[in-house]
């Protein structure tokens, strides 16, 4: 299955994307007490869906939630101090997942998080959750060398639920937490698969992926949104992580945009797969900056020369 980091790689830079995937080369794994940024990400996912498998009473036999509904009281109830140790029990169980040492301050930071992602929760009328953590996807029937062949695509999703905000109707929210800082926008759905050098929205288009992917199977809810949660912004007045793509202010995503938005995947996975397509470096400079490969594919040579 083609995932939605492996697509991204190759929208920021077909070379990278060619040392990623088809020749696999890798960093070296991070020392048990350096915490990097997709560290902390992934101890903040990881603590997040211990957290509430643990309120929805989740079966890992069954793979079943024995309470998928969640009410406003068993969210604040988790606010209390008489819950904080097993909330830091999560966040140990997180650091032992990624082979890494307790570290104070992340440890203070991720707790903060977490009760941030269970006030904004208890905002909803009604929350379900559907999914945590679980793997989505979808198959794409696309033109490979003159003949059709069928590739699928997807990803582990954060989190699938059904939730209703005052005055609104339900809604399929594709969640997906964010422990950066910067938001992303994008004006419309090309912009999704920009590759001229601009800053490339790897989130957005991540999220309309998964958006994708789940769309012909729940059919609960005829309403699906892309929820990008930054839970140190959560705090902010009227905040809402819902993402809006294309024209207007409509915050659930529309038919159009699905439609665009599959057209132009699979035309991304056709010059993918097309042999005669080179897998040549990015003109960006900004995708260079953070690049693990920059030395190796030559662009810092170019810059002093």
């Amino acid at each position: 299955m083609l995932s939605p980091s492996s697509l991204n790689a190759y929208i920021e830079c077909p070379l990278k994307f060619y040392y990623q995937k088809v020749k696999k080369l890798r960093i070296p794994a991070p020392a048990p007490d350096e915490i990097k940024a997709n560290s902390f990400g992934n101890i903040f996912h990881t603590s997040a869906e211990l957290l509430y498998k643990e309120i929805c009473g989740y079966n890992k036999e069954k793979n079943k939630y024995n309470t998928p509904i969640i009410s406003k009281s068993d969210l604040e109830s988790w606010l209390s101090p008489s819950k904080e140790i097993k909330l830091r029990q999560f966040i140990f169980q997180a650091y032992k997942k990624e082979g890494l040492l307790p570290n104070a301050l992340v440890t203070e930071i991720v707790l903060t998080y977490l009760h941030n992602l269970l006030k904004f929760d208890s905002k909803f009328e009604f929350l379900k959750i559907l999914t945590l953590e679980e793997p989505h996807g979808t198959k794409l029937e696309v033109m490979v060398n003159g003949e059709k062949r069928e590739f699928a695509v997807g990803g582990f999703v954060d989190r699938l639920d059904i939730a209703t905000l005052p005055k609104e109707n339900p809604t399929v929210r594709i969640v997906d937490y964010k422990t950066g800082s910067k938001k992303q926008i994008a004006k419309d759905v090309e912009d999704l698969f920009n590759t001229e050098g601009k800053a490339h929205p790897g989130y957005l288009f991540q999220a309309l992926l998964y958006a994708l992917s789940v769309k012909e199977k729940i059919t609960e809810v005829d309403q699906y949104s892309a929820a990008l949660f930054y839970p140190h912004f959560s705090t902010q007045e009227d905040y809402d992580p819902r993402t809006i793509i294309g024209e207007g202010n409509d915050k659930n995503i529309q038919d159009q945009v699905f439609k665009d938005f599959k057209e132009n995947l699979k035309h991304l996975i056709e010059d993918l797969l097309d042999a005669s397509v080179p897998f040549i470096a990015t003109p960006s400079k900004d995708s260079c900056k953070y690049c693990d490969f920059y030395r190796l594919c030559g662009q810092s040579i170019k810059e002093n020369i």
